[in-house]
């Protein structure tokens, strides 16, 4: 099962963070530094909201606000849940798209120990599914003498009894 540790673990535990003071010129700064789409904000250490990229077109760009002026927490979001290290990927997606929240703090909101995007999820998942399939094959060709590997179509070799014409097929049909 993939948990956000995981995500954490391939992507690394890096957190961009402003305080709700800063104005949102100095956090949107902060994202580009980090290369980032989000920081999330704290208030004496502990988690008070988050401003997105999502969260600067509608509320600072879209109302005509000044990025020196206004301050982070005029802006952020403000209800934003984060999740335990131990959750699996699913549990977040599922929180995440039902939230239509972007972006997941991970730990406490007096430990936050990073913050993962429904793309680092879907890329740390998409690349065990691509190694456990590589693994899979591996252990076929090895077991089961596997002759050819086509795609994710797999052609064992087997003994044949006699007059069969030798084909198999991946999808179960064929002579």
């Amino acid at each position: 099962m993939l948990t956000l540790t995981d995500v954490l673990d391939a992507k690394g535990g890096d957190v961009a963070q402003a305080e709700s003071t800063a104005s949102v010129r100095e956090a949107a700064q902060i994202m580009r530094s980090a290369d980032v789409g989000s920081v999330l904000v704290m208030k004496q250490r502990r988690l008070v909201g988050i401003l997105s990229q999502r969260d600067l077109v509608r509320r600072v760009l879209a109302n005509h606000l000044g990025a020196e002026e206004t301050r982070v927490g005029e802006v952020m979001t403000r209800e934003v849940v984060s999740a335990a290290p131990r959750l699996s990927a699913v549990e977040a997606v599922d929180i995440m798209t039902t939230r239509r929240q972007r972006y997941l703090p991970v730990g406490d909101p007096a430990h936050i120990v990073g913050v993962v995007s429904l793309g680092d999820i879907m890329h740390c998942a998409t690349h065990r599914l691509g190694r456990d399939v590589r693994e899979l094959v591996e252990f076929l060709s090895h077991s089961h003498k596997v002759t050819e590997v086509d795609g994710l179509a797999v052609r064992p070799a087997r003994d044949l009894p006699p007059g069969d014409n030798g084909e198999f097929w991946s999808d179960g049909f064929g002579g």
